[in-house]
């Protein structure tokens, strides 16, 4: 064999070798990224306590203890998908258990049409706001008093 045609060789051995790490990266990427649904402390919350900024000199606070709505907003927030960006924090939602432990949340309700994002254990994650909204308002909680 010439040089040449080795050197051929070599080169396009190595290109495939490349594009195909390049595409288990991607894929593993991928597979983590939409993997990512958040793991909270306990299975069924006690209460919900919502604190929402209206403006800088007014706070909503309300608390859910309703059990069955409790569990329906978990139930909402652990189907949240892993985004890599933050918007812009509105508010804190605090979800207690029986055991004593509590799971912060700061939270960024959005447009109902839209999308909400919320911040837990340094991460990201977006849930459609037409089932943020419906959680929400089965619990007794109108976001809509909170849009200025």
């Amino acid at each position: 064999m010439s040089l040449a045609f080795q050197i051929i060789r070599r080169f396009i051995r190595d290109l495939f070798i490349s594009i195909g790490l390049l595409v288990l990266v991607l894929i593993a990427g991928t597979v983590y990224s939409h993997s990512g649904s958040p793991h909270f402390s306990g299975v069924s919350p006690s209460a919900v306590d919502v604190s929402l900024s209206v403006s800088s000199s007014n706070t909503y606070r309300r608390s859910i203890t309703d059990r069955a709505a409790c569990d329906m907003i978990l139930h909402e927030f652990r189907q949240a998908r892993r985004v890599f960006f933050l918007h812009r924090v509105e508010g804190e939602i605090t979800f207690r258990y029986d055991n004593g432990a509590a799971d912060v949340v700061k939270i960024s309700p959005g447009s109902p049409a839209g999308a909400c994002y919320f911040l837990y254990l340094g991460r990201t994650y977006r849930l459609p706001s037409e089932r943020f909204y419906q959680a929400f308002k089965a619990g007794g909680i109108n976001f809509s008093e909170t849009r200025r």
